[in-house]
C-alpha cells in the first residue's frame, strides 16, 4: 500500500487540514480500487467507509478516543 507524506504544516497552519487530504488521497483511492477489485460495488465501499469515518468521529469524542492520539 502507498506511504502517506507527513505534514510539513505546522498544526497551526490553517492549509494543514487540506495537506492531510492531499496525503491521504492516493491511499484512500488505492483501498476503494482494492475492494472494488475484491467484488465490492463501489457504493458499497463509499457508504462502508463514510459509516467507519464517522464512527472514528464519535469515538474521538468519547474519553476513551481522546488518548488515541
Amino acid at each position: 500500500m502507498t506511504d502517506i507524506q507527513s505534514p510539513k504544516a505546522e498544526i497551526t497552519d490553517p492549509d494543514r487540514l487540506q495537506e492531510c487530504e492531499g496525503a491521504l488521497a492516493i491511499a484512500f483511492h488505492e483501498l476503494v480500487s482494492r475492494a472494488v477489485a475484491a467484488g465490492w460495488r463501489e457504493g458499497e465501499v463509499a457508504t462502508a467507509l463514510a459509516i467507519i469515518a464517522e464512527n472514528h468521529i464519535v469515538s474521538l469524542s468519547s474519553p476513551r478516543g481522546r488518548r488515541l492520539h
